[in-house]
């Protein structure tokens, strides 16, 4: 057990009807300075000695009173909306947005009541004491050691050897549950250790730090094709230049099909992307598809075909798509 102050202790023994009345409320009882210990305490955290919200308590607040849980014994008053309900923190949450805590300190309500009934309440301190003597009560009084939970909460029995242990079990316990590499965001700099058998992300995981690592992905992956894609070759040039119809056909899309792009193909073949595009769906066809000489159909038109395949009319690739 721990020690009792010999000056707290002789306090205690004061009668009510000797002990001072705080200075400060004038409601309680003086312990320390003439105050309580709840205006004790307000003046050591700076704060004013009396509340101003004690000043609303009792008056209107909502559909209900400040300060005050409405309880008739079987539903306690909602302050939001005013409905009657045998508890009110699953009412809160999915109804207004609030938690209990805030909802207690709104309408100033103490911290620790609950917001159930009177009705609730005794169900469950019957429920908490008909446990009492069960076998699993019995597990937890063999299992509890009171010489050993004394010892944690007196402090002063604690030596500084025995704090000392506590802070390397724990660094210990702390190293055991991380892996020993501190990893640090590219991008922002953040730090952190990543969890055994965690995903081994390589951002913090913040927006911003996924969308950067996105695009320089996608820029390496556009540097990669680049560099795998390659060049035509002198006789692949001549053959564009040189082939015409079904066999030109067959050997762009086979150009296209080894990683060439139609960017690259169009140029050797004289005519634009778009044009290439209407040639490999049948609709156009490059000059240099039909069998008859340049000085007939100059280098760098298109032609259309009809429905049986034949050239109809040559169109200017410029007057086409220069537009």
């Amino acid at each position: 057990m721990a020690a009792v102050r010999p000056d707290l202790y002789r306090q205690s023994m004061v009668t009510p009807a000797a002990r001072p009345t705080c200075t400060g409320c004038l409601q309680r009882t003086a312990v320390a300075k003439g105050l309580c210990l709840r205006c004790y305490k307000r003046r050591a955290a700076g704060k004013p000695l009396v509340d101003p919200n004690i000043a609303r308590i009792g008056t209107r607040d909502g559909f209900g009173e400040y300060g005050v849980l409405d309880d008739d014994g079987t539903t306690v008053l909602c302050h939001e909306c005013g409905r009657r309900l045998r508890a009110l923190g699953y009412h809160l949450q999915v109804v207004h947005g609030t938690t209990a805590a805030d909802y207690r300190r709104d309408h100033g309500l103490p911290r620790g009541l609950g917001l159930v009934s009177r009705e609730i309440s005794e169900v469950a301190s019957a429920n908490a004491k008909a446990r009492i003597g069960s076998a699993g009560w019995q597990r937890f009084e063999d299992a509890r050691d009171p010489a050993a939970a004394a010892a944690a909460r007196d402090l002063v029995t604690i030596a500084p050897a025995t704090i000392a242990e506590r802070s390397r079990q724990a660094v210990a316990n702390g190293r055991a549950a991380r892996r020993g590499r501190v990893r640090t965001c590219p991008y922002c700099h953040a730090t952190w250790c990543p969890l055994p058998g965690g995903h081994t992300r390589r951002t913090c995981g913040s927006p911003q730090c996924l969308s950067a690592a996105s695009a320089k992905a996608r820029r390496s992956q556009a540097t990669t094709l680049a560099s795998q894609r390659r060049s035509l070759t002198e006789g692949e040039l001549h053959r564009l230049r040189t082939l015409t119809g079904t066999a030109l056909l067959e050997l762009v899309r086979s150009l296209l099909h080894e990683g060439l792009t139609q960017h690259v193909l169009a140029p050797a073949i004289g005519i634009s992307e778009a044009g290439l595009s209407r040639f490999l769906k049948g609709v156009r066809t490059p000059s240099t598809d039909r069998p008859r000489s340049s000085a007939a159909t100059p280098a760098g038109t298109i032609t259309d075909l009809d429905a049986s395949g034949q050239t109809a009319r040559a169109v200017p690739t410029a007057g086409r798509f220069g537009r």
